[in-house]
């Protein structure tokens, strides 16, 4: 394998004809150069091997073979040519830029710090489920983003800090119906759309288990043991049922993920994300009631306002990176956020990507 290969190797291979060494390569050129991009090489990568495999299983006819094939190296062309103009991009300046998923790391700090204690609790442990619960607008989805991020150290990476470990984030809703089957089948369903796993009418769904998708997900083709898996299951106020939903969640537990992992799998965790639109009320007393009990789900602290103070700690450690000027920072946060209060975390997200676009901008400007 070629040592530190560029995107003109990869292109080289591409146009040799030589898919397979062209996805490698470009999946280490990802890695080594910290893109945003390696879980989509990845994914090629993982749809080219089934492409493979089922060619030579005699699944595919020829036409669908070819198909799939150029589809990925055309895929693959893209990719290369996004990378091309991101990497042309900074040469005009060589000031720092910020990535746009630090809008996901203010606060947060007590689900952060209670996830980090039941990974820790649970370090054997492949397979954890969590509840997080908390008003629509405190960005449930923006928590779990933080979570995988503290995961492989991406909220470090504004100081140079970063693992090994590649953390994947899925998330779809979910409503329970009337029919506790049909809930039990909508649910797989749902999650194998997520992991792109094909669903087969004639297949008896509630015969399978979270084994299926491992093997038939291509974005979990290219996770290993060091990897990890972030699932959120949202389910509004209006979704919710104080006695269908947690049963629902019980199954889903003790039986749809009730298998045993090997050490070279990734590791999972679903986040069972209840919303509500208010903060009192008859649906909130009902989620506390049965978060209280529920001794097989692990609760995270519930989401709530962020301070004044946790947007100032922001500025001061993220854009602190991209402007060391504190009558700058200052400026840029009170024209923002003001001198007190507290906000919705669905709020600073807006506000924060659309700094961190400016601040990044202005870079390439100048």
């Amino acid at each position: 394998m070629t040592p530190n290969p560029t995107l003109s190797d990869i292109k080289g291979r591409l146009k040799l004809g030589k898919l397979k060494e062209a996805l490698e390569l470009f999946i280490d050129w990802t890695k080594a150069d910290s893109s945003v991009h390696t879980s989509e090489v990845e994914l090629q990568y993982s749809k080219f091997q089934k492409n493979e495999r089922s060619n030579r299983e005699g699944i595919l006819t020829t036409d669908e073979y070819k198909a799939e094939y150029n589809k990925i190296n055309k895929a693959l062309i893209d990719l290369i040519a996004i990378c091309e103009k991101e990497k042309e991009a900074p040469a005009a300046t060589s000031k720092t830029t910020l990535k746009e998923h630090h809008k996901y790391t203010c606060d947060r700090i007590p689900q952060v710090r209670s996830f980090i204690q039941l990974k820790e609790n649970q370090e054997q442990e492949k397979i954890h489920f969590l509840y997080l619960y908390g008003g629509d607008l405190h960005a449930h989805k923006g928590c779990v983003n933080r979570i995988a991020f503290s995961l492989d150290g991406r909220d470090k990476d504004h100081i140079g800090t970063r693992t090994s470990q590649t953390t994947l984030v899925k998330s779809f809703s979910f409503a329970t119906l009337e029919d506790e089957e049909q809930d039990k089948i909508e649910l797989i369903k749902r999650l194998m759309a997520e992991f792109e796993v094909v669903i087969n009418v004639q297949d008896a769904l509630l015969e399978k288990d979270l084994s299926y998708i491992l093997d038939e997900s291509p974005s979990l083709q290219q996770k290993d043991g060091e990897d990890n898996v972030c699932v959120m299951i949202t389910i509004s106020e209006d979704d919710w049922d104080k006695e269908a939903t947690p049963k629902l969640v019980y199954w889903f537990i003790e039986h749809f993920c009730k298998i045993r992992l090997s050490s070279n799998q990734p590791s999972f965790y679903f986040f069972f994300a209840i919303e509500y639109y208010d903060d009192e009320g008859e649906v909130v007393d009902e989620v506390e009631a049965v978060i209280r009990t529920a001794s097989y789900v692990r609760p995270l602290p519930r989401l709530d306002m962020v301070s004044y103070k946790d947007i100032r700690r922001w500025f001061n450690d993220k854009y602190r990176e991209v402007e060391e000027n504190s009558v700058v920072r200052r400026a840029k946060l009170e024209d923002n956020f003001g001198k007190s209060g507290d906000f919705y975390m669905s709020e600073i997200q807006l506000k924060l990507k659309k700094i961190i676009d400016e601040v990044n901008n202005d870079n390439l400007i100048k």
